[in-house]
C-alpha cells in the first residue's frame, strides 16, 4: 500500500489512527521528517542543520513519531531541496544537549529501533550512528561509497566506539562495504575484527569488497555463529583463487545456511571468465540457499547436479548465474532438469540457471509416476529457445513440476524471442506465470 494511502487510513477514525500511523512511521528513508518535527531546516556550507538552533522543540511531539520508527536510512548524497542530504555537525550538538534535558539519562531518540543504515560519501556521516543507536538495534549497515579515505577513518572511529557499547548493542545483522587500498586497509580490518569480535550474536554478515591480502580468515573466524553470508568483489583471477576464498568460507562457517557471492568486474576485456562449482561448498551440508554470480553453467552435467543433491539435502532456493560476459546461448541441457528433479524434489522451491535450448530436445518426456520438482519459481534468464524447441520444453516442464511454477525469463527486444516466449505461455496455461524483462536491444 502506497503511503499516501495509509496517511489516508489514518486520517478515518481513531481506530484505524495508530496502526496506520505505526506502519507510516515504521521505516524511514531519511531522518528529516523527525528532525522537522523540531523545527525549520536550512542548508549551510556544512550541510542541513536547524535555521534557529533549538529554542523550545517540541521533544513530546518527536516522542510520538519516533517510537514507531524501526528502520532508519542515512544516504548523505540523496537529493532533497535540489541539494544533497548532507547533515552538518552541530545539528546533533543541538539534538543531543536538548534531549538530553528533556529525558534526562537513558533515554534514547529512536527508542526502538531495529535496523540503521548509512551510506557514507563525508566524513561527518558515519558518526550519526552512534546518535541513533539504542539496545533494540539488531542490524547495522555501513556502505562507504567511493571509499575515500576521511571516511573510512570516521567509520573505524565509530566502530571502536560501539565495541565499548557491546554491553548495550548487541547487533544480529551487520553489513560493511568498502574498497580502499591494501595499505589504508589493515588499520580498519584490525578494527573490524576487534568489534565482530565484541558482537558474537552477529548471524547474518554481509562483507564486500574482497581484495588480495584481506584477512577473509580472520574475519570469518570473528563472526563463528553466522549462518547467512553475503561476500562481494572482483572475481579472482584464477579458478585456484576463487576455490581458496570458498575453501576459507567452508571451513569457517561451518553453520552456513545461505550464501551469496557475486563479484564485480574491474576489467571488461576478462568478462567472459566464468567458473565451475566451487567443490568445497559440499562441505557445508546446512546450505538451504545459494546463489553464486560467477559460474559457468556449461560445466554442470548431470553427475555434478547428483552429488549436489547428496550434498545440500536441505537446498531450497539455487541460483547458479552467469557473469553479464557470458554469451547468451550457452547453459545446461533440458536434460538436467531430469536430474534436478532427481537431486532435489522433496526440497528446492526456486531454481535459477539458464539453459541452451537451440539445439532439438531429445530427452524423453518422464511419465507423471517420476519424482517432481515442487518449484515455485524457475529463473531462465537469457536462455534462448529456438521455436522447433517450445513445445517440448514446454511439456517437460509440465511433466517434472507438480504445482503453479513462476517462469522468470529475460530477452533482448527487438528478437523473435518474444513471439517465442509468448508461445510457450499458451502452451503452459493455464497455472503458469511467465515473467519477462527487456536487456537491452538486439
Amino acid at each position: 500500500m502506497k503511503k499516501r494511502h495509509i496517511a489516508s487510513a489514518a486520517r478515518v477514525c481513531k481506530t484505524w489512527k495508530e496502526p496506520a500511523l505505526d506502519e507510516l512511521w515504521k521505516k524511514l528513508s531519511s531522518p528529516f521528517p523527525l528532525l522537522e518535527l523540531l523545527g525549520p531546516l536550512v542548508y549551510e556550507d556544512r550541510g542541513w542543520s536547524f535555521q534557529d538552533g533549538l529554542g523550545r522543540p517540541s521533544w513530546d511531539l518527536w516522542s510520538y513519531y519516533a517510537k514507531r520508527v524501526r528502520s532508519l536510512d542515512i544516504f548523505d548524497m540523496a537529493r532533497r531541496r535540489d541539494r544533497n542530504s548532507l547533515i552538518n555537525p552541530e545539528l546533533a550538538i543541538y539534538l543531543l544537549s536538548s534531549f538530553n534535558e528533556w529525558g534526562g539519562p537513558g533515554k534514547r531518540l529512536i527508542p526502538n529501533i531495529k535496523m540503521l543504515g548509512l551510506q557514507c560519501y563525508f566524513p561527518s556521516t558515519p558518526s550519526l550512528a552512534l546518535l541513533f543507536v539504542a539496545p533494540s538495534l539488531k542490524s547495522l549497515d555501513f556502505f562507504v561509497l567511493d571509499s575515500p579515505s576521511k571516511v573510512l577513518r570516521s567509520v573505524r572511529k565509530v566502530l571502536i566506539s560501539l565495541n565499548a557499547m557491546q554491553d548495550v548493542i548487541q547487533i544480529h545483522d551487520f553489513t560493511i562495504h568498502y574498497d580502499e587500498t591494501q595499505e589504508r586497509r589493515a588499520e580498519f580490518e584490525r578494527v573490524l575484527i576487534d568489534f565482530l569480535c565484541s558482537q558474537p550474536t552477529i548471524s547474518t554478515f554481509a562483507f564486500g569488497v574482497l581484495r588480495s591480502g584481506m584477512p577473509l580468515a580472520r574475519i570469518l573466524q570473528a563472526v563463528p555463529r553466522v549462518k547467512v553470508l553475503a561476500l562481494a568483489g572482483p572475481f579472482s583471477a584464477s579458478e585456484e583463487e576463487l576455490r581458496a576464498e570458498i575453501q576459507i568460507v567452508a571451513d569457517n562457517a561451518k553453520d552456513l545456511e545461505d550464501f551469496n557471492y557475486f563479484g564485480v568486474r574491474e576489467d571488461s576485456t576478462v568478462g567472459s571468465v566464468l567458473f565451475s562449482i566451487p567443490t568445497p561448498l559440499f562441505g557445508c551440508p546446512n546450505l538451504k540457499v545459494l546463489v553464486l554470480g560467477c559460474i559457468d553453467p556449461a560445466c554442470i552435467n548431470g553427475s555434478l547436479i547428483e552429488e549436489m543433491g547428496r550434498s545440500w539435502p536441505r537446498m531450497q532456493s539455487l541460483e547458479l548465474l552467469p557473469d553479464v560476459g557470458l554469451q547468451y546461448d550457452r547453459g545446461v541441457v533440458p536434460d538436467d532438469l531430469v536430474h534436478f528433479a532427481a537431486a532435489f524434489s522433496s526440497t528446492l522451491r526456486n531454481l535459477a540457471i539458464p539453459f541452451t535450448l537451440s539445439d532439438a530436445i531429445s530427452v524423453p518426456i518422464p511419465q507423471r509416476s517420476s519424482r517432481f520438482l515442487q518449484l515455485e519459481t524457475l529463473g531462465v534468464g537469457l536462455s534462448v529457445i529456438t521455436t522447433p524447441n517450445v513445445r517440448a520444453f514446454a511439456e517437460l516442464l509440465k511433466a517434472l513440476t507438480v504445482r503453479q511454477v513462476s517462469i522468470n525469463h529475460s530477452h533482448k527486444a527487438g528478437t523473435e524471442q518474444g513471439e517465442i516466449w509468448e508461445q510457450m505461455r499458451k502452451l503452459l496455461n493455464p497455472g503458469y506465470q511467465i515473467s519477462t524483462m527487456l536487456v537491452g536491444t538486439a
